[in-house]
């Protein structure tokens, strides 16, 4: 696989996150799924169910493995900080400024893209609204139409 070797940390949730990191799963990679705990990401009860999982979940959630982590929680933080060091990419969609609230996590893996026709090194995808930059006061509300 094109992708294999490459470890992706997934943060995201509902559609935009969740899909970039299916479509790095499908190609190879590494991806690990954080998940908050109790119902985990709300992309798995959302819309039609069969046996009690959405059938979104069971597409968007294929190829990848799944930790269970309260990122309101310091320590469960301090965990994500050491996957994010040794991961290649990261993936988040949250609301702007979330990842930045955490401190020096948000530090941990500069958002910079380096890539080359032969490997991936050290890229940051973040979700944004599509035509919203995110210095812009629009930027800090949640958006549901996100795109890379």
């Amino acid at each position: 696989m094109v992708l294999a070797g490459v470890r992706v940390i997934e943060i995201g949730q509902l559609i935009a996150g969740p899909f970039c990191g299916k479509t790095l799963a499908d190609f190879g990679a590494d991806v690990i799924k954080i998940e908050p705990p109790g119902l985990g990401d709300p992309l798995r009860k959302w819309r039609l169910l069969k046996d009690g999982t959405s059938v979104w979940w069971q597409v968007q959630s294929r190829n990848k493995r799944s930790v269970t982590l309260d990122l309101r929680d310091p320590e469960c933080q301090d965990i994500v900080r050491s996957l994010i060091v040794d991961a290649d990419v990261l993936i988040e969609n949250f609301k702007p400024g979330t990842l930045e609230s955490w401190g020096s996590a948000g530090r941990s893996f500069p958002p910079s893209i380096a890539a080359s026709s032969c490997c991936v090194s050290r890229v940051s995808v973040r979700m944004a609204p599509i035509g919203i930059s995110l210095d812009l006061v629009w930027s800090q509300r949640p958006w549901a139409d996100c795109g890379i």
